[in-house]
């Protein structure tokens, strides 16, 4: 018996690993279902090795750059990463660039290394992860982080932060981040355009923080650059239809209980008459919001406006009604008389994503 033993032994260690001999069976045989099963190295995947070995601030923010560039996100300035209703899968991203040991190494790294990198970057490698729509933890990891350093942000940082965080985190879960943010917007004002202006009230309330103190603070420089909003459908087209940027600031405006009448007809002035009926939309829905008359603009687009309740789904047709309800329009665009209209279930005044 102990020969036969010494004898296995022996045999394992000629054979090596892979052998038959070598594995756990209760005799020494090559046959059975698992003789053509062999053992291989399968060659490393040094995408993310790189990242796991030599992972500083630097080579996270440059595979953060190579992410956005191969989900063909631009990373310019110029995008405020302001949209109306974002319709995104919740299905992975459509670039299978990266494998799925990747992002766990990356994600890995990315939480290791968020307390040594500055709030900048931080910022920058949640938006590859954004734009990637991949969710490994890291936003509500970086939230306290960046709620301790956000007066290190820049305007396009706060803007970036406010657009992601507010999408990815939970409602009502980081309001003293928001809070934080909220009151760091003073510092990076002078940096802001119109379009800054906007995203960055639209963020705030979706994230479920409204201030009309900083809505009005805010007004005098969104009136003061409110001539660049008519850019925004030019590099913005996947997000944006066209000419939706006032609309859009009407209703940012409102959403945080803002309701200068001022600010409101500076708006329904500048909004010509191939606007589109997105933008009408908006704009006649924070007008409503404010205690604002829609007459005259609804009027002014009366074909726009008839389109678009066309095009509707159900839920805008119940606002349409809502917003029109007290209005001689009513009947131009739904054909119901004033006594024949039934009290709309639509609430204007909730916040929409």
């Amino acid at each position: 018996m102990q020969t036969k033993q010494a004898l296995f032994r022996l045999t394992g260690i000629l054979r090596g690993p892979g052998h038959a001999s070598c594995k756990e069976l209760s005799v020494v045989t090559q046959d059975g279902p698992a003789r053509h099963i062999r053992f291989r190295l399968k060659p490393i995947k040094h995408d993310f090795g790189k990242v796991l070995c030599m992972a500083d601030a630097k080579t996270l923010r440059k595979t953060a750059e190579e992410v956005l560039r191969l989900e063909g996100a631009t990373s310019t300035s110029m995008v405020p990463l302001l949209e109306w209703e974002e319709r995104r899968p919740a299905t992975e991203s459509q670039t299978q660039h990266k494998s799925k040991a990747f992002w766990t190494v990356f994600s890995k790294r990315f939480k290791a290394s968020m307390p040594i990198m500055s709030a900048v970057d931080t910022v920058h490698v949640l938006r590859a992860f954004h734009e990637a729509n991949k969710d490994t933890g890291v936003f509500v990891v970086a939230a306290p982080i960046l709620r301790h350093r956000t007066q290190e942000l820049d305007k396009k940082g706060l803007v970036d932060a406010l657009h992601i965080l507010s999408r990815r985190l939970k409602h009502n879960t980081q309001q003293q981040l928001f809070r934080t943010m909220a009151d760091h917007v003073p510092n990076v004002l002078w940096q802001m355009s119109a379009a800054d202006v906007v995203a960055t009230l639209w963020h705030l309330s979706r994230a479920g923080l409204a201030d009309k103190d900083l809505a009005a603070y805010m007004q005098p420089k969104f009136c003061d650059t409110e001539h660049t909003l008519d850019d925004i459908g030019a590099y913005t087209a996947e997000i944006f239809q066209s000419r939706a940027g006032r609309g859009t600031a009407a209703l940012a405006f409102a959403r945080h209980g803002h309701t200068d009448a001022a600010l409101f007809r500076r708006i329904e002035a500048g909004m010509g008459q191939d606007c589109s009926g997105e933008a009408l939309f908006r704009a006649a829905w924070g007008m409503h919001m404010a205690g604002v008359d829609v007459d005259a603009l609804l009027g002014s687009h009366l074909l726009t406006c008839l389109q678009h309740i066309q095009q509707s789904d159900s839920r805008a047709t119940e606002v349409w009604r809502t917003i029109l309800r007290d209005s001689d329009l009513y009947h131009t665009a739904f054909g119901q008389a004033r006594g024949e209209r039934q009290p709309g279930s639509a609430n204007p005044d909730a916040e929409g994503d």
